[in-house]
């Protein structure tokens, strides 16, 4: 199954959209991309179930951060494509993914969620929508790494090399990325092939 081409950035915070996501919405129009921002607000436009577990699932969230990665699922389970977080410098799109997809980057807590594609229904986002019902959520990293580490199952991975250092010198993802400062790259491979 082909992934959709239409980019999805999550912004919860409120506010002024990062200049970062914007960068980002350009770069997919131009490539011929939907782009969708998702606020608290566009819950509404998700299934009907996917609002429900939203709904159910963000208060015992411990932050903002796990709502977050709650949402991305849910929107790629309904309506597929490729997420992004909003503190990455986009550089290009992807062309003819197909199946799904992760970064292949490890943090602090297991593997980042800054990445993710997939068609809409595929199993291997069903399987984490499904086990966010049983993650601890008073946990910082339940609803993100640690549970894509448990779950890595059915994706493809976009190489470590899909990230550089702001001066260009090869790096792994670490936890200056994770703590929210945009110092890294994403160059989405012109044929994304699994590593």
């Amino acid at each position: 199954m082909r992934v959709p081409r239409v980019l999805h950035q999550i912004w919860l915070q409120g506010g002024l959209i990062p200049g970062l996501a914007i960068a980002a919405r350009s770069v997919a129009q131009a490539a011929g991309w939907g782009y969708e921002i998702w606020s608290a607000a566009d819950v509404g436009r998700l299934g009907w179930a996917s609002q429900v577990l939203f709904r159910a699932l963000s208060p015992r969230c411990l932050h903002i951060a796990q709502q977050s990665n709650i949402l991305r699922y849910l929107v790629l389970r309904d309506q597929g494509g490729l997420y992004l977080d909003t503190d990455i410098d986009l550089q290009a799109m992807p062309e003819d993914l197909t199946d799904a997809w992760m970064a292949r980057c490890h943090g602090r807590y297991g593997v980042s969620g800054f990445a993710l594609a997939a068609p809409a229904g595929h199993l291997s986002i069903e399987r984490l929508v499904r086990n966010l019902a049983v993650s601890n959520l008073m946990q910082h990293a339940s609803a993100g790494p640690a549970l894509l580490s448990r779950n890595p199952e059915g994706f493809n991975l976009w190489p470590i090399k899909a990230w550089r250092e702001e001066d260009d010198n090869p790096a792994t993802y670490g936890h200056h990325l994770c703590s929210g400062r945009a110092s890294g790259t994403f160059i989405c491979p012109p044929m994304a092939v699994p590593a």
